[in-house]
């Protein structure tokens, strides 16, 4: 297998390029999550696996940038640069609010004739069944105390008043979208999904993580984790075996 070039990419970091990998997972954080994240995974990960992480504008290296509260356009934005970027198949995985994002972007690479080869959706209630989490226009203490409380963030970033005050869009950007969103309807993944979840999540029970059988005409599978919401961090060896197992091993001459 010849080494690919790597695009440049707006919206996804590569933080270990793998040019040889013949797959790769595509990795969409929480509300109010960054790039950076993932970092651990592009090396954690087997070397036939490259990790495309997307970055959301107003964070990081895209921290001047306006936020995008509108989920449906977060999804076009993304599915755009990656229907470019990405060349080779792909899985997408999505974290909470990611999730969300991820299976919008799924349902643009299906439209585009690229559906990709499974999606993970972690900690995140099927699309539809997830009430109105109020937090776009909560005040700005609810909003610390709540990402505190989740444990998505660094205490080192909620405990600095001028971290926060650049961080603060952003975050409250992502509740907006995941406030307003509402799914399409008639149209189904076609590429199987598998639920991730912590068994203490306070926001995802069984029912409505099964509840994902109904956005995919393929095979729908839950796993649970010990752990809350944000389960990955003290699972992560754990999620991460459980995703390889599941990036299906590719003959590269079908591309």
């Amino acid at each position: 297998m010849h080494a690919r070039s790597v695009a440049h990419s707006t919206w996804f970091r590569r933080y270990t390029p793998r040019p040889d990998a013949d797959i790769q997972a595509v990795c969409f954080p929480h509300a109010g999550g960054a790039a950076s994240y993932y970092r651990d995974w592009a090396r954690a990960l087997p070397a036939r696996i490259e990790v495309l992480v997307a970055q959301y504008p107003a964070r990081e290296d895209r921290l001047p940038e306006d936020p995008v509260d509108d989920l449906h356009r977060l999804a076009d934005l993304a599915a755009e640069d990656l229907l470019r970027t990405a060349d080779r198949p792909c899985v997408l995985f999505g974290h909470s609010m990611g999730a969300l994002v991820a299976y919008e972007v799924a349902l643009r690479m299906q439209r585009a004739g690229r559906t990709p080869a499974r999606l993970f959706a972690s900690a995140q209630n099927a699309p539809g069944r997830r009430p109105p989490g109020g937090l776009g226009d909560a005040s700005d203490d609810t909003l610390v105390r709540e990402l505190r409380e989740m444990g998505g963030t660094a205490d080192a970033i909620t405990e600095h008043p001028e971290l926060l005050e650049l961080l603060l869009p952003g975050m409250r950007g992502d509740y907006r979208a995941v406030d307003a969103y509402r799914p399409g309807t008639g149209t189904a993944l076609t590429c199987p999904v598998t639920v991730l979840y912590g068994e203490a999540d306070p926001y995802v029970d069984p029912a409505d993580a099964a509840a994902w059988a109904g956005a995919t005409t393929a095979d729908t599978e839950c796993v649970r984790f010990d752990g809350g919401h944000f389960y990955l961090r003290d699972r992560q060896d754990d999620l991460l075996a459980a995703i390889a197992d599941r990036v299906p091993l590719w003959d590269a001459t079908r591309m």
